[in-house]
C-alpha cells in the first residue's frame, strides 16, 4: 500500500525519516520512487550549522519531498523527527499529513507528511 500511495502521488522526493524504510522502498519501487537519504544533520548527535538550515530551507522549497515515517505506538520520541519540525518551524513550514497506510491488519503503520509554509 505505501509503494502503491507514493507511486501514484509521484512527489518530487521522498525522504524516510527511519533507517528500516530506505530498503525497503527502494527494493518495493523497482528504482522508480525517487527515494532519498535523509540528511545526516536530522540525527540528534549532529551538530546543527546555518548552512544545514539553508540546506533544509531548499529541500523544502525547491525539491518540496514528501517524509516517511513509522507511525508511533510507543510515545517514544524520534530524533530526526523532532528536529525535522523544529527546523522547519524555524523557516516557517508545518508538518501538514498527507496519508496514515495501514498495515495488512488495519493498523497504522506509515505516516505520509509534508512540510508547508504556513500562512
Amino acid at each position: 500500500p505505501l509503494r502503491a500511495y507514493l507511486a501514484d502521488a509521484a512527489p518530487n522526493g521522498i525522504y524516510p525519516l527511519e533507517w528500516g524504510i530506505i530498503g525497503p522502498l527502494r527494493v518495493l519501487g523497482r528504482g522508480k520512487l525517487p527515494v532519498g537519504f535523509t540528511p545526516e544533520w536530522l540525527d540528534a548527535g549532529t551538530e546543527f550549522r546555518p548552512q544545514d538550515l539553508a540546506a533544509l530551507k531548499h529541500l523544502l522549497t525547491i525539491v518540496n519531498p514528501y517524509f516517511v515515517r513509522y507511525v508511533d505506538r510507543t510515545g517514544r520520541s524520534n530524533a530526526p523527527v523532532e528536529r525535522l519540525i523544529a527546523r522547519s518551524a524555524e523557516l516557517g513550514y508545518q508538518e501538514q499529513p498527507l496519508a496514515t497506510i495501514n498495515d495488512r491488519h488495519g493498523r497504522p503503520m506509515f505516516l505520509v507528511t509534508q512540510f508547508r509554509l504556513t500562512p
